[in-house]
């Protein structure tokens, strides 16, 4: 009888490793493209790369309740300009940070419906702890959210979206988006 709890305790645990989605490759050619000089102007490396994150579910959680209070364009507004301004942020200085930097990876978490992975990114002898947030959309597992040394990129977001809405309402909001991402078209080309 103890044998055949073994056996039952060996078959659950290497099911569940087998089941777990390779986050860890998935992440590993996302580097790679963000690495190389070429990305800020690759549209192709961009779209792989930006269909890699889940925008709407990250939007979702960045408005939290405030979300029910929009008509589903305003939601799909919302979702489409943290996209671009996200995007137009990063991009341009991807292949600065990504290049020469050591990646391993630390830690794969099933979290309910989630995955996180824990990715240390070492350059010149620093250390960033970069922490993401996996959910599955479709047939492919899509980043949520990423956290630097502990700093969400949802909930700094939030802070920032729920404080101009507190202060100027929506309306503020989509002035005060709108400008970023003018500001951000001018001065960077992606």
């Amino acid at each position: 009888m103890r044998l055949f709890h073994i056996f039952i305790a060996f078959y659950y645990f290497s099911s569940v490793s087998f089941a777990a989605p390779n986050l860890q490759q998935q992440m590993g050619s996302i580097f790679k493209v963000l690495s190389e000089n070429s990305f800020p102007s690759n549209l192709k490396g961009q779209r792989m790369v930006t269909r890699s994150f889940d925008f709407n579910s990250m939007s979702q959680k960045i408005l939290g309740s405030e979300a029910k209070k929009h008509v589903a364009s305003e939601i799909n507004w919302f979702s489409k300009t943290i996209q671009n301004i996200v995007t137009k942020t990063v991009y341009p200085e991807a292949p600065g940070f990504f290049q020469g930097v050591k990646i391993t990876y630390e830690d794969l978490e099933k979290i309910g419906k989630l995955y996180t992975l824990l990715c240390v990114v070492s350059k010149r002898g620093e250390e960033t702890e970069v922490l993401l947030t996996f959910k599955k959309s479709g047939k492919m597992w899509k980043i949520l959210d990423v956290a630097l040394d502990d700093e969400s990129w949802v909930e700094n977001i939030r802070e920032q979206v729920l404080k101009t809405i507190k202060k100027d309402k929506w309306q503020g909001l989509k002035k005060s988006l709108n400008k970023r991402l003018r500001d951000l078209s001018k001065n960077k080309k992606v």
